[in-house]
């Protein structure tokens, strides 16, 4: 796309606000480019291969035929580690269901209809229907947590939703801005990466007169429910300018379901926002 604004230096390079969404048009083709393509496409059809034996791929095929192929089971990976484990689908299903049912309830199809009609709204507004799609109805799915203790006795899992809506994208992004414009306002010191850990660890004087205090925060994403999303938008907004159409789209993408066995879950509306309690977060002192 940018060789044809580069040969047609007159043609309208202006730029819409996209949120990193591509266009579904192709660009025109270039008459100058043709013989190059039609030269590497002879090249690809002229790739030969021959017959190599390696015992290694012999052995990764053979294990992939007997251990894998031919078993009747699940191989679950797990959520830190690069660890399978091999379930039954019984026990799997099981597992699955109960993950969902502590944070989601069953909810009509019609509910479905109802978000993508808003979401509709949203991306015809900001002149993206044309390059955003309708959100796939993807079934949910689990990883295994091997590295919490007595796993073998009682595992613990981590929910998978990849059903998330492409509006998600767009209010990740608002949100990123009014939170950079926060941080700023308050002055606050908020770390993004391991590198502003370290440099901030490092310009502290005389550590071995601080603590620090470790917070295991316990099921911190489910418990953002809508009341403490549209609370803490208030707050921002004291401090920080946020348009009614920002402050839709953010409560718009928290509208997201998740799908098992092609029916639709929605997150349950009595879930309490985070309480300084044993049953929200624990805590320990570890220096």
């Amino acid at each position: 796309m940018e060789s044809v604004f580069y040969l047609n230096p007159s043609a309208d390079s202006s730029q819409k606000e996209t949120f990193g969404f591509p266009s579904r048009n192709s660009p025109p083709q270039i008459q100058a480019m043709q013989d190059f393509e039609k030269r590497l496409l002879h090249m690809i059809e002229k790739i030969k291969f021959r017959t190599v034996n390696c015992k290694f791929q012999h052995k990764l095929s053979s294990d992939i035929q007997e251990n894998i192929m031919k078993s009747d089971k699940l191989l679950v990976p797990t959520d830190k580690t690069s660890n399978f484990y091999k379930m039954d689908t019984q026990s799997y299903n099981d597992l699955l269901k109960k993950n969902i049912t502590k944070t989601y309830k069953k909810v009509t199809p019609d509910t479905a209809d109802s978000i993508e009609l808003k979401a509709k709204d949203i991306t015809k507004k900001l002149h993206l229907d044309g390059r955003i799609n309708t959100t796939a109805k993807r079934e949910a799915f689990i990883t295994l947590k091997d590295h919490k203790p007595n796993f073998a006795n009682n595992p613990t899992c981590r929910l998978i939703n990849p059903a998330k809506s492409e509006i998600g994208k767009i209010s990740k992004q608002l949100l990123e801005c009014i939170n950079t414009a926060l941080v700023s306002k308050l002055k606050l010191n908020q770390w993004e990466n391991t590198k502003a850990v370290l440099a901030w660890f490092t310009g502290i004087q005389h550590k071995e007169l601080h603590s620090f205090i470790a917070l295991d925060v316990v099921e911190f994403y489910p418990s953002i429910s809508i009341d403490l999303l549209a609370a803490a938008l208030e707050f921002a907004s004291k401090h920080v300018t946020i348009c009614d159409d920002e402050r839709h789209i953010i409560l718009q993408a928290k509208s997201s379901l998740l799908y098992n066995s092609g029916e639709p879950w929605s997150k349950r509306t009595s879930i309490k926002p985070l309480r300084c309690d044993h049953g929200q977060f624990r805590w320990r002192r570890i220096m």
